[in-house]
């Protein structure tokens, strides 16, 4: 194994140690939002916003992009005597309510039929601590484990070839 193949390599590794190490920070901060407190919110406002380049289809050479849409919302809530305002939905989903829609239509179809139109109540979550964090929906989900994911597949792909490397000398 050449020296510019070792440097490549730990550095692999260690860009793997840092996504892990933001993966590890985000399953941490959504277990934690099970513990903060329940509070009653307003919807403010929703929107469909278009996902850019959310997928790339190939056909007889030529690339389309697949347009997708997603379901934000805005809402407002009070907590000890403050006003608060967010759109926070998860950690992990950010501030998508609800993502891949194939049309506008559809997306609007699916807000129409939930919870979340403006001026509905909902329920959300607090940091006790720190009252500008909140979410709609507390807990672990699939995007709160894609960093930790990836880093955990960087570090072991770089261990792999790492082994592959001397195991070939």
């Amino acid at each position: 194994m050449t020296a510019r193949e070792k440097t490549t390599l730990i550095t692999l590794f260690v860009i793997g140690i840092v996504i892990s190490g933001f993966g590890v920070y985000m399953v941490v901060s959504g277990m934690k939002t099970n513990v903060w407190e329940p509070v009653k919110a307003k919807v403010v406002s929703t929107q469909v916003v278009k996902d850019v380049n959310h997928r790339k289809k190939h056909q007889r050479s030529k690339v389309f992009r697949d347009s997708r849409y997603s379901v934000q919302l805005r809402y407002s809530f009070e907590y000890q005597g403050v006003t608060y305002s967010s759109q926070r939905y998860s950690i992990g989903d950010g501030k998508n309510v609800a993502r891949s829609f194939k049309t506008t239509a559809l997306a609007n179809q699916w807000l129409a039929n939930s919870p979340y139109k403006s001026g509905a109540e909902i329920q959300i979550y607090a940091n006790p601590d720190k009252p500008t964090e909140s979410v709609v929906k507390p807990g672990l989900h699939w995007g709160t484990w894609i960093p930790l994911l990836i880093g955990l597949v960087f570090m072991l792909a770089t261990v792999g070839y790492f082994r592959f490397l001397n195991n070939s000398n």
